[in-house]
């Protein structure tokens, strides 16, 4: 594994190159994957967004990237209630932790649709929380074999999620009240 940088690092380097004009927006985005991807140690990440259609929920991938490759456009939907299981725990443990995705019973019902689809054999999840609501998720993903995360690579993606939650909060163009989002129980 590649040598980790802090979280401050990454986040400072990125604004360097991007604030110096030297990238694009998807160029800095990409960056700001692959130095999460580094400090975690994982080889897929997908970005997810709750949503509402018709009065059920769902959460819609909007972007997931392959290390050391570019990040693609995802509109894969999770609605609520078809992955029951899988809400269920991520609202009552504010992370999700999959070793073994295949065989993760409350993981059933998106075997065939997403895992096996984009070879994914283990899920670390973080909600991007603002003010006790989840607006999204981050997906820190396996593929190929199971894995076994490990509490440090579960800290830092929760500190670097968190980060990034705070800096949404901030960020005066984000109207929170008018995005989707649920409620997570306290951990």
């Amino acid at each position: 594994m590649a040598s980790k940088m802090s979280n401050q690092a990454i986040l400072r380097s990125i604004a360097a190159v991007y604030g110096g004009g030297q990238n694009s927006v998807d160029q800095a985005m990409s960056d700001a994957l692959e130095g999460l991807m580094r400090e975690i140690g994982c080889t897929r990440i997908s970005l997810w967004r709750f949503e509402r259609h018709t009065g059920s929920r769902g959460l819609r991938c909007f972007v997931a990237k392959l290390s050391g490759q570019p990040p693609v456009a995802d509109s894969t939907l999770l609605r609520e209630e078809q992955y029951r299981d899988y809400y269920k725990a991520l609202v009552c443990g504010a992370v999700f932790v999959s070793n073994d995705a295949l065989i993760d019973p409350r993981l059933l019902a998106m075997r065939a649709v997403y895992l096996k689809a984009n070879k994914i054999s283990a899920l670390l999840d973080i909600p991007v929380m603002i003010n006790g609501r989840a607006y999204g998720i981050v997906c820190c993903e396996q593929t190929d074999m199971p894995y076994r995360w490990s509490p440090a690579q579960v800290l830092a993606a929760r500190e670097s999620v968190t980060r990034a939650g705070l800096l949404l909060a901030r960020e005066p163009s984000i109207r929170l009240g008018e995005i989707e989002s649920m409620p997570i129980e306290p951990f």
